[in-house]
């Protein structure tokens, strides 16, 4: 059992983990081109769903303390996801950067 626990810990590290560097680049470059508002706004709404269905089927202390890994899981990521989705439209409603002189060479050579 504890070996399980264990890797239900270090998965709900990884996934919610796995968001911060798309994060980290979404503000560094300013760009969500090909980023998918929907995708997050399913994934956020898929993690709601699990986290609601794990706490509404049973009250049961021992339950709930068995199944923090799942909660984590789910819950976890929910948070990183409404960031992005935040920053999505954020910088849906932005200007394109300028290009760089470099990248306008590109696509006149075209």
């Amino acid at each position: 059992i504890v070996l399980g626990e264990e890797l239900g810990y270090g998965s709900s590290m990884l996934y919610a983990g796995a968001r911060v560097p798309q994060i980290l680049q979404i503000l560094r470059s300013q760009r969500v081109v090909d980023l998918s508002l929907a995708l997050f706004g399913l994934t956020i709404a898929g993690n709601v769903t699990s986290v609601a269905s794990v706490v509404t089927y049973s009250s049961d202390q021992v339950f709930l303390m068995n199944e923090i890994p799942f909660l984590l899981a789910s819950a976890g990521p929910i948070l990183f996801d409404c960031v992005i989705a935040a920053l999505i439209v954020r910088f849906s409603a932005a200007p394109p950067a300028p290009a760089t002189p470099a990248a306008r060479d590109r696509t006149t050579q075209l």
